[in-house]
């Protein structure tokens, strides 16, 4: 199929097989594979002239740079693609662009620029009314307040996500959330925090997550 491709000059075609392959050794973790086959389908994006895909394949490989911790390749490839998504017109796409920034800034402990970052995010999900994006945003933002040891705001973005994420009923969500508000209240009432980590153990088991449950686990260790 590439080679018929090659030879045919389907570049459209040869960036969504090299996207695959790409996606495929990145979920396998062989991270240097994943970037050979990203970039091969960002370069056939391009001469396909297909701004979309030309963003996607720098989204992904951002993805891959941020796993392998290399935060300025990361963000130079999000920036790019934040630029293409804001000329098509791509809401949607930008606003998970703004969350992929937010992220490398959190990692890079700058943590005003994380915020920002995810704001935009927010605001944006908040116009298009995507409840369950709200939701991940929230906890997002909550996660940059309890890095930042500031955990009353933390705690308040934490119950936010956890309400969005039990009226949309995303479980995956409401596991983390009650972890995390556990984790938050671990040196005030005991009962409340050993009811979120119940609560999100129950829900980890149930949805047969054993890296919720191994984390549920070790947090309630420490309390």
């Amino acid at each position: 199929s590439v080679i018929i491709n090659q030879r045919l000059e389907n570049h459209s075609q040869l960036s969504k097989t090299f996207n695959n392959l790409g996606a495929i050794y990145n979920e396998t973790g062989l991270n240097d594979s994943s970037i050979v086959y990203f970039d091969r389908s960002l370069k056939h994006s391009r001469l396909a002239a297909d701004s979309a895909s030309v963003a996607m394949a720098m989204g992904n490989l951002s993805n891959v740079y941020q796993t392998k911790g290399e935060f300025a390749k990361s963000l130079a490839l999000n920036e790019s693609a934040l630029r293409i998504y804001q000329t098509i017109g791509d809401s949607a796409r930008f606003a998970q662009i703004y969350v992929n920034i937010g992220l490398i800034f959190k990692n890079l402990g700058d943590y005003p620029n994380a915020l920002k970052m995810y704001l935009a995010a927010l605001k944006i999900h908040e116009l298009e009314g995507n409840r369950r994006e709200i939701g991940a945003v929230y906890y997002s933002i909550g996660n940059i307040y309890y890095d930042w040891n500031q955990f009353e705001q933390a705690k308040q973005y934490y119950i936010q996500s956890l309400n969005l994420f039990q009226e949309t009923n995303h479980l995956l969500g409401m596991g983390y959330a009650h972890n995390q508000l556990g984790n938050i209240l671990i040196e005030g009432d005991s009962d409340e925090t050993l009811r979120h980590f119940q609560s999100a153990l129950k829900i980890f088991e149930d949805i047969s997550d054993p890296n919720g449950v191994a984390n549920v686990y070790s947090d309630m260790a420490i309390f």
